[in-house]
């Protein structure tokens, strides 16, 4: 892929899918937690909440798997959306080079640390 065709995913992306401009930000704002111990150090767990992109908010839950160390926690997971239930439109960039499906898989690796206090 050419950094000119990168460039017009980028904005295209921006612009077009997730009109950025308008929709700032995406939010997910927790309601709850359930989670159960698996080994030592490790938890499953499943966090209900809200996720507000492109102006709709929608109930969500999320799987998690949290591993705590010492001083640091790391939760990993995944989930899956489909766009339209957020109002947006799957879209082809590049002239074609590119087609987004209408279900997007998106994960996450997030490391925390006790701040001491």
């Amino acid at each position: 892929m050419s950094e000119k065709d990168r460039r017009e995913i980028e904005r295209v992306t921006r612009e077009e899918l997730l009109e950025a401009a308008r929709y700032s930000e995406i939010v997910f704002q927790s309601a709850g937690v359930a989670a159960r111990q698996v080994a030592e150090g490790r938890y499953q767990a499943t966090v209900s909440g809200n996720l507000s992109l492109h102006g709709v908010t929608r109930e969500f839950e999320i799987d998690t798997v949290a591993l705590v160390e010492g001083d640091e926690l790391r939760a990993q997971g995944g989930f899956t959306l489909r766009l339209t239930d957020f109002n947006i439109r799957p879209i082809s960039v590049a002239g074609g080079l590119l087609k987004l499906k209408d279900e997007v898989k998106l994960s996450f690796d997030i490391l925390a640390h006790a701040s001491g206090e």
